[in-house]
């Protein structure tokens, strides 16, 4: 497992079927405002085309000095000499994707306690667990709360990114309830103005941070 000191608290995940410019311009503004861990999720493209999408947003990132994990695909990943892969709950086993890559950062999404000890005791580097509150991604099922979050940052020694709802204020209540940091999506990618959209999430972090 990789030391998480440079990790970033904050991480911006992709959906170009609901913005408003491309994605390459997108990933431009999200890196020049701040952001430095982008997580490209795009599961209804086939593999060329995500293999172009993330080779292009790769060298958006190399230029900020940002991180790209890309989710599910480790082929693609791999091709684009990526940072990482997030591995979906029912993904490859995180033992297969550790031998594509030992320097890779691999985060689990999980959704129980149960999922967030296995994906612990198999190398993962951080959690990605969800969802914490009322999100327009999964409008029939229940968020799984605060306390949810709690119990896991408790009983697992990784960090841990909360991820559903998430804005600058509910980010500080789920750094409160002791997640590492939050991943966002909706937020980010619906904002208007972007660049101000990631600086105000980055600004309530570091706001939490500082007083805790």
């Amino acid at each position: 497992m990789k030391p998480i000191d440079a990790l970033p608290k904050l991480m911006l995940i992709t959906d170009s079927a609901r913005m408003q410019i491309s994605l390459p311009k997108w990933t431009e503004e999200v890196c020049a405002a701040g952001g430095r861990l982008i997580q490209l999720r795009e599961k209804h493209l086939g593999g060329a085309q995500l293999y172009h999408l993330a080779s292009t947003l790769r060298r958006i990132t190399m230029r900020y000095g940002a991180k790209l994990l890309i989710n599910d695909r480790a082929d693609v990943a791999w091709a684009t000499e990526a940072d990482g892969v997030v591995v979906p709950e029912l993904g490859l086993p995180i033992e297969v994707v550790r031998k594509l890559h030992a320097k890779w950062l691999i985060a689990k999404s999980v959704h129980d306690l149960a999922g967030a000890k296995a994906a612990e005791q198999s190398g993962a580097d951080l959690l990605i667990f969800g969802h914490i509150f009322k999100t327009a991604s999964k409008p029939n099922v229940a968020p799984r709360g605060l306390e949810a979050l709690k119990a896991i940052t408790e009983q697992v020694q990784i960090p841990v990114f909360a991820i559903g709802g998430i804005t600058a204020q509910t980010a500080r209540a789920c750094l409160e309830s002791g997640a590492f940091g939050v991943a966002v999506m909706s937020e980010i990618v619906l904002a208007e103005n972007i660049g101000q959209a990631v600086q105000t999430l980055l600004q309530a972090i570091a706001d939490t941070v500082q007083r805790s």
